[in-house]
C-alpha cells in the first residue's frame, strides 16, 4: 500500500478509494496510525508543506503518536526534487525545535526528519548544526555528531561504489 502512495503515476483518488477500500471497518489504532504513514507519503508539494507545519507547529493538540506515524512517511528517497527544501528546513529549525518541545518529540524530530542520504551539503549541514547547539543541548549534539560520522561513511561509501562501477565500465 504505501509503495503506492508514493507512485507519482497513480491518481490521488484511485489511491485514497484503495486505502478506505483497505480499511473499511478497521478503526484500530493501528490503522489510523498507519493512514498517517501513508498519507505522508504522497508526492505533493502541498502536502509535503502542510505536513512539514504540522510537525513545527508547537500548539498542534495531536499526540505524539500521531505525528510519529506521519513523520515516519515524510522522506521517501524517491522523492528527492520534491524533499530537498525540508532538507534546509530541517536544520534552520532543529535548535528551536530542541529547545522548545519535549525531549520524545525531539527524538521523533531527528529520527524521521533528518535528511539520511550522504552528501556533502548535507555533511557541511550537520557540522553547522553542531557548531550551534549549546551545552543545554548536549544530548542532541551527541546526536549530531554520530550523524556526522554517519555522512562520512556514507559519502566513502557512496565514493567506493562509484569507483568500483567506473572500473567494470
Amino acid at each position: 500500500m504505501q509503495q503506492i502512495f508514493e507512485d507519482a503515476e497513480i491518481p490521488l483518488q484511485e489511491k485514497q478509494e484503495l486505502l478506505e477500500r483497505e480499511t473499511k471497518g478497521d478503526a484500530s489504532d493501528a490503522t489510523a496510525k498507519s493512514k498517517l504513514t501513508i498519507q505522508a507519503k504522497l508526492p505533493l508539494n502541498e502536502e509535503k508543506e502542510k505536513l512539514w507545519k504540522w510537525y513545527l507547529d508547537e500548539t498542534a493538540k495531536d499526540s505524539d503518536k500521531s505525528l510519529e506515524a506521519s513523520m515516519a512517511g515524510f522522506w521517501n528517497w524517491t522523492q528527492v526534487s520534491l524533499l530537498e527544501p525540508y532538507i534546509d528546513k530541517f536544520f534552520e529549525s532543529a535548535i528551536d525545535v530542541c529547545k522548545k518541545r519535549t525531549t520524545i518529540y525531539c527524538k521523533m524530530y531527528f529520527t524521521y526528519l533528518a535528511p539520511g542520504v550522504g552528501n556533502e551539503k548535507i555533511l557541511k549541514s550537520y557540522e553547522d548544526l553542531a557548531k550551534r547547539l549549546g551545552p543545554e543541548l548536549k544530548l542532541w549534539k551527541t546526536k549530531v555528531e554520530a550523524a556526522i560520522v554517519n555522512q562520512k561513511r556514507l559519502l566513502e561509501s557512496y565514493e567506493l561504489c562509484k569507483k568500483h562501477y567506473e572500473g567494470k565500465q
